[in-house]
């Protein structure tokens, strides 16, 4: 077929909106057409209705280049570029279009509709009014007239609105001189960083930063500025964005990376602030006072002790006269205990203290120990109430020492200091400023002065506060009951910069307030959101007045249970028993590995085990609580409350022991101890509890349904479908259960019923996300692949930026062989918590791969080289598998980057250094993939590993392809190379049948090893299992479970095998990738990567696959395997 008559059906199916076949007709034409301005267009124009409009954007370019002077192609252009979000480059596109043909009105509406967006409105009404005036009778442009003249009023066009009284930044902005306006911008708030900030000034920035964010999104210093502005506001949690976006398009800037690294850690993201600051000292530049002391902040609050020291001091060592650092050093000290060291350096923070300040500058000299008789001492309060009352014990020693006491105090607090005042004549209470004394003390300034150490510190516990007897006795009534008093506070002062850790959800401690005879009080001041509020706490939030009226509330109660605030240390030194829950890195008086204090005898600490982590404290602190009340059964709302929030043991445990004392235990409480069973792994005891159950009860719909999700992870597959369908009959409009119900019924071959069931339930629930994507899933499961991609297409024309629906499609293309449309759609995957958390590091741009022919059928235009971003961070996601799998690309990225970082499974690590040259280990940087990985500051762009053949466009699959890519140099154990002698002159096969039991289709992709007792039963082979795991294993099926701990030594077995037989898991992949025999055993609907037929894949040359003719059909499956190999031992 000639070239026109290939475009002429390009072009047909484009207007017929079948843009992927568009597509797919258009590319080969690339060098037939490179002259032809149509081409582009409709390229272009296909790119766009895909929703690539990075490619939209090239070919339009191509387009206009060739047919400069066209309006329609510059419009078009302008919405593709608008679509990119290249705001300023569309307006000009727009306007080029007007200008060209100023009757042109569809890109008169797309510029107005743009400077509304930017809230332009002066500007888009000129464009109107110039419109009107050669088509006076266009309705469109009447409306938007009528429209905006709501919104503003009319114009005087030579005025347009100003967006500040600030007569330079408005002259500026009028002039469109805004490189001029964050000039000024960013020196002002640089200087302004030194001295008390104007918050006005700093809004007016604001504003106009934001303007030209709108306009230019590609600028990073308009991104920088934005951030700065909001940062200094005091909002740095809401700058973070910005600087993520700056960091996406530059990250080479010093000013940003070191603002944006102090933004990051103080918001405890520390991942990102630390690839900030490593990247500030890979470019050479020095930290300074700012840097080191960010880095100390995050290695203190990361409880890298050592390591915050050390970064304090380079920080004190930096040029500048803050005190930050040192100050800061002492906070570890005294977490370490080293109280002499901390206390030194603890002074430093009397310069920031306004109030002690301020009575220095009346002239009162600092006491420092001298002495006090015949004079007048005055004490100033500081920081937080918590510090007050804990260093109130000191008073009477002071008040025994001097004349007279004067306390400035904190006046939320006044009233319960005179309250302790009145046993101490000599002391003056006052919330004013200090006028006159002999000498002035900073109340903390005793550690120092009286160089406390932990023997002197617990000296000093004792009881030494009270409440108001008329308190008490007012509060009485309201605290009246016959149950377990327990007190709880859950918050402190959000304007603590440590409040986001220090700090619990009232969802967290619910497994606590479910206690049924516990009666819960609420210690919280601030209003209370009542629909959070257990019905279980009683809120005294409205009624609390000041801290007497806590003190007093406290006074009745039989425990405290708080986190650390200034409620916890009320309590305690009134002598009340407090539990309080602490922090990974607690603050400095609470110090480390210890479960009382030094402080309060009365104290109990319930710490994290882990950064951010409750759990833990939360089970102990649940166990020690109902230890005290031995009498104490568990309610079925105390064990709800357990199981819904993931405390399986507890709940377990709870149970247990009702049914030792009370038996028997109701059904409701059966059910919740089968789902205890399930939570701590005992899945058969579970089901074998369920099954009687439903023998001897009428269980609730909730409860059939529960047993059937249990009988299905138990792998009984008839008799999950029966229970789950029993419970969806009881309840045929829930979503969830049918959803449930019709995935079984897939497992068990049972399509036709469950395309049914979802057309049924689409004439009584509608539309709806899931069920669209669980149609689709049928009809892939069918292979039935057009209806299933007309049923995902209609999804998307309702929700078009449903990402399901998107990835879905994906899958869909690749089992089909589209590879190009797959891996495009494939980037809208989702990603596991995890690798969520590692993008949240991932401040730095992303290699946007290799550019040119490979993606817009054009020549190659450039791509960004091992010149300009000599290192790439690299990481792995979704399962081993597919990291095994994409590492085939690894030598490919040698070829474009000088260094590559890789972020990978640890397991993975010694093979792949075993499978690279010398000169290639040395340009390779491996990363355990863990929860607390760190992006290096070498990493110049990101990549995801299972991006890749899709930033390598048509060069996925390159000659390499058919050669293996890893290799293992471990030496095996004795025992294994033993059976490898035993059996040389035999047929040596490695065994897996089960994949991660965690993985969500696990169930159709594994084989009970029952089924494979046909091949395990012929003669001169010798099996070996390769699972790390086993259970009743066959007698021929030799076990090496203990031996193939690690990775690298089952690599190296499979080496010394002669056949590999597998599910499709990571070691499959492991036998491809080494170029050794793999027969890989499929469901009826495998993977997308092994598409749906055929006996080879393109992926390993070594595999054969072996897939079910039906699904669930692995007899079939089986017979093959034992024909093949028969035949193999025969040959």
């Amino acid at each position: 077929m000639n070239p026109n008559s290939q475009f002429a059906q390009a072009e047909q199916a484009l207007m017929q909106g079948q843009f992927n076949v568009a597509l797919d007709g258009l590319k080969p034409l690339s060098q037939a057409m490179q002259a032809e301005p149509n081409y582009h267009k409709a390229l272009a124009t296909c790119y766009f209705a895909l929703k690539e409009y990075h490619l939209a954007v090239q070919s339009f370019d191509a387009a206009i280049k060739l047919q400069p002077n066209d309006p329609h192609i510059l419009s078009s252009y302008g919405t593709a570029l608008y679509q990119n979000k290249q705001i300023q480059p569309a307006v000009d596109k727009f306007c080029a279009a007007i200008n060209q043909d100023p009757t042109y009105v569809e890109a008169r509406i797309k510029l107005v509709a743009v400077l509304k967006e930017c809230n332009q409105h002066q500007d888009a009404l000129k464009v109107i009014f110039d419109g009107l005036k050669l088509n006076p009778e266009d309705e469109t442009l009447k409306q938007l007239q009528a429209d905006l003249s709501g919104v503003v009023p009319q114009p005087n066009l030579h005025q347009p609105r100003e967006l500040s009284h600030d007569p330079v930044l408005e002259n500026l902005w009028q002039s469109r001189q805004l490189n001029k306006i964050l000039e000024l911008a960013f020196a002002g708030l640089n200087s302004q960083a030194k001295q008390q900030e104007n918050a006005h000034k700093i809004e007016d920035l604001a504003r106009y930063v934001k303007q030209i964010t709108d306009i230019q999104p590609s600028w990073w210093q308009a991104w920088l500025t934005q951030a700065l502005c909001i940062h200094r506001l005091g909002k740095a949690k809401d700058a973070l964005p910005f600087y993520r976006n700056a960091l996406a398009l530059n990250n080479k800037e010093k000013d940003l990376l070191i603002n944006a690294a102090i933004a990051f850690n103080s918001q405890f993201e520390f991942a990102a602030g630390h690839y900030c600051l490593d990247r500030m000292r890979h470019l050479g530049h020095d930290l300074g006072l700012r840097g080191y002391g960010s880095l100390g902040f995050a290695y203190l609050e990361q409880g890298q002790y050592h390591q915050a020291k050390q970064a304090y001091l380079q920080a004190s060592q930096s040029q500048g006269d803050e005190i930050t650092p040192d100050f800061s050093s002492s906070l570890v000290h005294l977490t370490l205990g080293e109280f002499q060291l901390g206390w030194q350096k603890y002074s430093l923070r009397l310069s920031n203290i306004v109030q002690y300040q301020r009575a220095l500058k009346k002239g009162i000299p600092e006491w420092n120990g001298q002495a006090l008789t015949d004079k007048t001492l005055a004490i100033i309060y500081e920081q937080g109430h918590g510090d007050t009352i804990q260093f109130l014990r000191f008073l009477p020693k002071l008040c025994a020492q001097a004349k007279q006491v004067i306390f400035q105090v904190n006046p939320l607090i006044a009233s319960l200091i005179q309250h302790y005042a009145q046993d101490l004549p000599n002391l003056t209470v006052i919330s004013r400023n200090i006028e006159r004394a002999d000498y002035l003390l900073s109340l903390m300034e005793l550690g120092r002065i009286w160089q406390l150490d932990e023997t002197s510190i617990t000296q000093s516990c004792s009881t030494y506060l009270t409440a108001p007897s008329e308190k008490v006795k007012l509060w009485q009534p309201r605290c009246a009951t016959h149950k377990f008093k327990v007190a709880i506070a859950w918050s402190g002062n959000p304007d603590n910069k440590r409040d986001l850790i220090r700090s619990i959800a009232l969802n967290d401690l619910l497994p606590i307030v479910a206690i049924e005879d516990i009666q819960f009080y609420s210690l919280q001041i601030d209003p209370v959101n009542h629909k959070e509020l257990s019905p279980r706490i009683i809120d005294f939030s409205e009624q609390i007045q000041d801290f007497t009226d806590t003190a007093a509330i406290i006074e009745h109660m039989d425990l405290v249970i708080s986190v650390d605030t200034g409620v916890a240390h009320l309590a305690a030194a009134m002598g009340k028993p407090v539990w309080i829950l602490l922090s990974y890195v607690p603050d400095w008086r609470w110090l480390l590995d210890r479960k009382q204090s030094i402080w309060y005898p009365s104290v109990t600490l319930y710490r994290q085990p882990q950064l951010n982590q409750w759990q833990g404290a939360i089970e102990q602190l649940h166990l020690d609580l109902t230890s005290l009340l031995p009498n104490s059964l568990a309610c079925e709302t105390e064990i709800r409350s357990l199981l819904d929030n993931q405390y399986n043991d507890i709940a377990l445990r709870r149970i247990n022991a009702r049914a030792e004392v009370a038996p028997p235990l109701s059904a409701e409480m059966q059910y919740q101890q089968v789902q205890a069973l399930v939570g701590t792994g005992h899945i058969n005891q579970a089901l074998t509890l369920a099954k009687a159950l439903t023998q001897n009860t009428i269980p609730q719909a909730n409860n059939v349904y529960y047993q059937g999700v249990l009988a299905e992870k138990a792998k009984n597959l008839p008799l999950a479908f029966s229970w789950l369908a029993q419970a969806f009959a009881l309840a045929p409009t829930n979503l969830a259960w049918l959803l449930t119900l019709t995935t079984c019924a897939l497992k068990l071959g049972k399509s036709e019923f469950a395309l049914e069931l979802i057309k049924l339930a689409e004439k009584s629930i509608g539309y709806h996300q899931q069920m669209v994507l669980q149609k689709a899933y049928i009809y892939m499961c069918q292979h039935e692949f057009a209806k299933a991609e007309s049923e995902l297409l209609k999804g998307i024309t309702q929700d078009p930026n449903h990402t399901w629906y998107q990835f879905s499609l994906s899958q869909l293309y690749l089992q089909q062989g589209q590879f190009e449309r797959g891996w495009r759609l494939f980037e809208s995957r989702p990603v596991t918590p995890n690798i969520a958390k590692l993008k949240l590091a991932l401040v730095l741009p992303e290699w946007q791969g290799l550019f040119g022919q490979n993606r817009t059928g054009q020549e190659i235009t450039g791509q960004q080289s091992a010149i300009q971003a000599p290192c790439l961070f690299v990481y792995g996601e979704q399962g081993l598998g597919d990291q095994i799998m994409c590492l085939r690309y690894l030598s490919q990225l040698f070829s474009h980057f000088a260094h590559i970082n890789l972020c990978i499974d640890q397991t993975l690590h010694e093979i792949v250094r075993s499978s690279l040259s010398h000169e290639l280990n040395q340009r390779l940087t491996l990363i355990a993939q863990n929860e607390f990985a760190f992006v290096p500051g070498n990493s110049d762009l990101h990549c995801a590993l299972y991006s890749l053949p899709y930033k390598f466009g048509e060069l996925w699959r390159y000659e390499a392809f058919d050669k293996p890519y890893l290799t293992s140099k471990a030496k095996l154990p004795d025992s294994i190379n033993h059976w490898l002698t035993q059996h040389g002159n035999q047929l040596k096969v490695g065994l897996v049948w089960q994949g991660n039991s965690a993985h969500e289709r696990d169930a159709e992709r594994s084989i009970d090893l029952e089924q494979l007792d046909p091949i395990l039963n012929l003669d001169n082979i010798a099996f070996c299992s390769l699972q790390q795991t086993h259970d009743n294993l066959n007698s021929n099926l030799q076990d090496f479970s203990n031996e193939l701990k690690h990775m690298h030594t089952t690599t190296a077995l499979i080496n010394q095998l002669d056949l590999v037989i597998a599910v499709d898991t990571s070691v499959a992949h492991l036998t491809g990738a080494l170029g050794k025999p793999c027969w890989t055993l499929l469901s009826y609907l495998p993977d997308p990567r092994w598409q749906t037929q055929g006996h080879k894949t393109f992926w390993y040359q070594s595999m054969r696959l072996y897939r079910q003719p039906q699904i669930a059909d692995w007899t079939s499956v089986v017979q093959q395997l034992a024909q093949d190999l028969a035949k193999r031992v025969n040959i």
